[in-house]
């Protein structure tokens, strides 16, 4: 059916507006800038960040467009809409296109065949035995053949190879439709979070819509000979109404999948240090020395009161010692060998009380191989080095509809860009008893002479 241009309503112009091959490459521009801008502006960050960082009018500018949040900006789902409902469109296009494929016409009329893309000769044999001489040369050519009569004068014959490659473009932008309303549907029904581990097994993360908790055992770094790090591991327990239902370690690349929960391993560091004090009676007691946001510890909390008032403070830590003679150095910033120097007063409350400076004793190292110290019958013991580990949680039940998309638009690209397809139109003319005149041409394509040439040698030849 043919439309009538002049008379195009609105719909008309829309649907031509997003089927335009130039508006997609507009908004899939428009939506490279966006991602570009959002890795140069820092995302999701606090507001005081941006007002440190930018200028009034380049703060305000940010902070009104949502360019500190931009892939849930309404800009950003807006295009997003845009590109849908581009693909959606294109799609539905080229359905109906397939549709109309089915229903060509063999026959197009006579003076059609005249034009400079046809190229006509005469061979010497019957009307039929031409008919039959040229359907067969056609399928030796793995063409599809389709033929009808014309008031018994003229034949005219549909050849046709390839048309699968047709099918190509409508898997891709099928595909391209499928990953879209997957990653909406993900968007929409699904979440994204950070959860923080320590291994103290204090902090756990709750995951409310499924009714579980997820706890850190154990974290763990794996080292090469030149102490770089390789991996890092963190061995998760999962626990629902307080019984334990799984325990995995996971790695970079390795996550934990429960109850469509995916949690994946993305950072590490160190909160603390942990000390185990056994008193004369035998009574043990755990004492904490808090890090601060760096990884090291802080000085206005870099000691722990025994019960009966004696301050004992962390002098240094190295987080991977190691000892030429008596002098400790530290090989690594990695925690493969971490040890602690620790201090003790024995008069810190009397002598600060009297305004005089306290006396401080040293207890020495304390790592690994030599992990206690003793005095006055009080043992500490340097327990370990508290790690924890930062996990990104992420649920997507959108993720096997985009990886079904995705197998739609790796089938459909093949077809689409490496088949050729191919229609030849031929028109058999009566021209004496003996004699039949050929019209000959490929649909679309005036580069394809020389191999009409060759098809005419190969029929006269036959």
């Amino acid at each position: 059916m043919i439309k009538d241009n002049s008379k195009k309503t609105f719909l008309d112009s829309l649907w031509s507006f997003f089927t335009s091959i130039k508006v997609a490459v507009i908004f899939i521009l428009l939506l490279a800038v966006i991602a570009i801008l959002g890795t140069i502006i820092q995302q999701q960050m606090p507001m005081e960040f941006y007002q440190k960082i930018y200028s009034p009018l380049m703060y305000k500018i940010v902070i009104t467009l949502g360019l500190n949040d931009l892939y849930n900006s309404f800009i950003f789902r807006l295009l997003l809409m845009f590109i849908g409902i581009n693909i959606t469109v294109c799609t539905i296009e080229h359905f109906n296109k397939r549709l109309m494929t089915g229903n060509f016409k063999i026959c197009l009329p006579f003076d059609a065949y005249k034009s400079n893309k046809y190229i006509n000769f005469s061979i010497s044999l019957t009307f039929e035995k031409a008919l039959e001489k040229v359907i067969n040369y056609l399928k030796s050519k793995h063409f599809h053949v389709s033929y009808e009569k014309e008031n018994n004068e003229n034949i005219y014959v549909y050849g046709e190879k390839g048309r699968i490659k047709g099918w190509g473009s409508f898997l891709v932008h099928t595909g391209l439709l499928i990953i879209f309303l997957g990653a909406l549907y993900g968007g929409l029904t699904g979440f994204k979070d950070m959860a923080f581990l320590m291994e103290t097994g204090e902090n756990k993360y709750f995951e409310k819509h499924n009714n579980f908790y997820v706890k850190l055992k154990e974290f763990r770094i794996e080292a090469d000979e030149n102490r770089r790090i390789k991996d890092f591991f963190s061995d998760l327990e999962i626990f629902e109404d307080n019984m334990k239902i799984l325990e995995e370690t996971i790695e970079v690349n390795d996550p934990l999948q429960y109850k469509g929960v995916v949690f994946y391993q993305s950072s590490w560091g160190m909160a603390g240090l942990q000390f185990l004090v056994t008193q004369p009676d035998g009574k043990e007691e755990v004492y904490h020395v808090p890090f601060d946001e760096t990884d090291s510890i802080n000085p206005g909390q870099s000691f722990f009161v025994l019960e009966n008032r004696w301050i004992v403070k962390v002098g240094d830590f190295y987080p991977d010692i190691a000892f030429k003679g008596d002098s400790p150095e530290n090989l690594s910033s990695l925690p493969l060998n971490p040890a602690v120097s620790l201090q003790i007063s024995t008069d810190f409350m009397e002598k600060h009380m009297s305004g005089k400076e306290p006396e401080w004793k040293n207890l020495g190292w304390l790592y690994k191989d030599h992990p206690e110290a003793e005095y006055e019958r009080y043992k500490f013991r340097f327990d370990k080095l508290i790690k924890y580990s930062v996990l990104q949680v992420k649920k997507d039940p959108g993720i096997p509809i985009v990886y079904f998309g995705c197998f739609l638009l790796v089938a459909g690209m093949p077809l689409a860009f490496y088949i050729s397809r191919k229609i030849i139109r031929i028109c058999l003319v009566k021209k004496s008893d003996e004699k039949t005149l050929i019209y000959m041409g490929f649909t679309g394509k005036e580069e394809e002479m020389d191999e009409l040439k060759q098809m005419e040698k190969d029929l006269i030849n036959l």
